[in-house]
């Protein structure tokens, strides 16, 4: 009896034992904790468990035909979420035993792991629409350089050609950032030089910031060796820059 008493003493979840009238005759130190931040009593009586959370003691132990766990959410800040479970015990069944275990990082890291499938989702969908443009960009420059190749085009037209031929390799640039960007693969750190790696991510971004932000690479000779995976570092940067775009929705200089 000894050890069963230090057995429940040291669980990590919550242990009550409410007596008939919801008297609460024994609690655990997890148990006493989390009474503290869910637990209610009665102002008459201060051994009455009147409610836990929101939820009133008496509509979980009047369950019998339901006894599963029952969840509580307290909103706040923190958001904490508990689950808590009633048996009756004894011949007559006047006494309960609640179990309660808080399960807010639990729930935290279910809604990580669902947030994580949501984005690999859309990264592949986005991967896949991506491949869709790319074939159709191939198709019009493959076109546009037949057509160009024609010695009776006009100079006129085939400057217009040239313009078309731009944009579409401009596309196609863009496309390949989408694939880069959408990539889901396994960390593959590299020795990587930050100032040409730098020079190119420049060069993709006066492509597509807007012409009211003047972005100017202020940077030194010489190499910057970095041990990282390119993609995720592109990442990194592309965001700063989005959210340096978005805090100037009027233009300014971005450096």
């Amino acid at each position: 009896e000894t050890g069963m008493e230090e057995l429940v003493e040291h669980l990590p979840i919550g242990v009550l034992l409410l007596s008939e009238g919801l008297r609460l005759l024994v609690a655990n130190p997890a148990g006493r904790k989390m009474l503290e931040q869910i637990g209610a009593f009665a102002e008459n009586d201060p051994d009455v468990l009147t409610h836990l959370g929101n939820v009133p003691v008496s509509s979980l132990v009047g369950r019998e035909d339901d006894a599963g766990p029952h969840e509580i959410v307290l909103e706040g800040h923190p958001r904490r979420v508990h689950v808590v479970q009633a048996r009756p015990i004894g011949a007559d069944q006047h006494q309960w035993v609640f179990t309660l275990r808080d399960v807010t990082q639990e729930r935290d890291s279910q809604a990580r792991i669902q947030m994580q499938e949501r984005l690999a989702t859309v990264g592949q969908m986005a991967a896949g629409i991506a491949h869709d443009f790319n074939n159709i960009m191939a198709a019009i420059l493959v076109y546009t350089d037949l057509i160009i190749s024609d010695s009776e085009i006009p100079e006129m037209s085939r400057e217009r050609l040239k313009i078309i031929q731009q944009q579409v390799q401009r596309a196609a640039s863009l496309i390949r950032q989408i694939l880069d960007f959408s990539r889901r693969a396994v960390m593959d750190q590299v020795a990587l030089d930050l100032l040409p790696f730098m020079k190119e991510l420049e060069k993709m971004l006066v492509r597509v910031m807007p012409e009211t932000i003047n972005l100017k690479l202020s940077y030194q000779a010489g190499e910057f060796i970095v041990r990282a995976d390119p993609t995720r570092l592109q990442q990194v940067f592309i965001n700063l820059a989005v959210n340096a775009r978005d805090a100037m929705p009027n233009g300014g200089s971005l450096e």
